[in-house]
């Protein structure tokens, strides 16, 4: 039996990974706290602390555009293509 017919359609990686895992942070970088008073290190992280959110935002939205039958698939053609060589 292929990977994919055992799958539930529709299901996205977004719905698995929340419900795996909750709702984790996806980076585990830390921001600087050395000096919290020093203007530089508040702007750096600012800076990062955006950045980090919006890569973030992307990849959890990028989870839920795929399918565990999208992987499925994948995963049959890549075996498909193992096998035959």
């Amino acid at each position: 039996m292929k990977a994919h017919h055992r799958v539930r359609a529709g299901r996205d990686v977004s719905g698995c990974f929340r419900r795996a895992l909750g709702d984790p942070r996806l980076f585990a970088i830390g921001l600087a706290d050395d000096d919290p008073s020093c203007l530089v290190e508040q702007a750096v992280n600012a800076g990062l602390a955006d950045t980090l959110s919006a890569a973030e935002a992307l990849i959890i939205a990028r989870f839920g555009e795929v399918t565990l039958a999208d992987i499925a698939q994948a995963f049959d053609a890549r075996l498909a293509a193992m096998m035959a060589g």
